[in-house]
């Protein structure tokens, strides 16, 4: 139970379970694989309108994309006002390494997204700005980012249910998080803080 709730879990997720399955006469076994993905169903719900959104790049490499600097005003949540978090960038970013590798394979002026930030291009082999707004019609795929400056960033690792552990880069104002507090790593999953640098992965 102590590392369910280090990783998130919260009691409300399986109450909700409970209530859902109700009493019954006749028993019925799931597959503990099963149970817990009906479980993470339910805690994500809970989750979803509350937790406060970060960037976090594991395997991180660095890309230049030719675009005038500026102070991004990044949304803590998609759709809440919970406030907003800045990063200051420059030509340089980090993405994650499999996001670079799937931009390397792509074609000629094919167009991506820096998440709240940018759209950019591929044009002989440089990566340009492209335009500003997120347009649906472009169907630019989307990477998550940080700025290169160290000043902005902090060394973590997430804890995995499997023992393994991932490191990388996380936005600085992640320290300044209370511990136990359940964020959402966006297109990585939520995770709960444990320690100055540290978080439990909890699920997608």
């Amino acid at each position: 139970i102590a590392a369910l709730r280090r990783r998130g879990l919260q009691p409300g997720a399986f109450a909700n379970y409970a209530i859902a399955i109700g009493p019954s006469k006749v028993d019925k076994t799931v597959s503990i694989e099963e149970f817990m993905n009906i479980i993470y169903d339910y805690n994500k719900k809970i989750l979803d309108p509350v937790a406060e959104r970060y960037f976090f790049v594991q395997d991180p490499v660095k890309v230049k994309i030719e675009a005038e600097a500026q102070t991004a005003k990044l949304p803590l949540h998609p759709e809440k006002d919970l406030g907003t978090r800045i990063l200051k960038t420059s030509t340089e970013f980090y993405l994650q390494k499999q996001d670079l590798e799937d931009v390397k394979k792509a074609k000629e002026g094919q167009v991506f997204r820096l998440m709240h930030l940018f759209n950019f291009t591929k044009e002989k082999g440089k990566l340009k700005f492209y335009s500003r707004d997120h347009r649906p019609e472009l169907k630019a795929k989307l990477f998550h980012w940080l700025p290169t400056d160290e000043k902005q960033l902090s060394k973590v690792v997430v804890k995995m249910p499997s023992g393994e552990e991932i490191k990388g880069w996380a936005e600085k104002s992640t320290e300044k998080l209370k511990q136990n507090q359940v964020i959402q790593f966006e297109r990585f999953g939520f995770v709960c803080k444990q320690g100055k640098n540290e978080f439990w992965f909890g699920h997608n």
